[in-house]
């Protein structure tokens, strides 16, 4: 998921380079307190992703119905979805921190 944003916002390139500049340190080194560390560098990611460009329905990957009923939902109640997609964002990008 966080690829997918960082693809629409041309930041790919930095979640590569740093994503497996990480991994080869970690062949050796890796230990349990270090998992923060990967999680710290998703964040950043997301957080950089989200300078760029706010995140938006588009950014949830489809066919799923939740992201179906999202769009035709905004395309008529714009404000009282704003809300709900914000959650389902969120939602969303949830897996891609862990």
């Amino acid at each position: 998921m966080l690829a997918r944003v960082a693809l629409r916002r041309k930041n790919l390139d930095l979640l590569l380079v740093t994503y497996v500049l990480l991994s080869l340190c970690a062949t050796k080194y890796l230990s349990m307190h270090h998992i923060g560390i990967i999680f710290a560098l998703f964040v950043v990611q997301l957080w950089i992703n989200v300078q760029d460009k706010a995140l938006g329905i588009a950014d949830i990957p489809l066919p799923t119905p939740l992201s179906r009923s999202l769009r035709a939902a905004c395309a008529t109640h714009a404000v009282r979805v704003a809300h709900i997609a914000r959650i389902a964002i969120v939602v969303a990008l949830l897996p891609s921190l862990v």
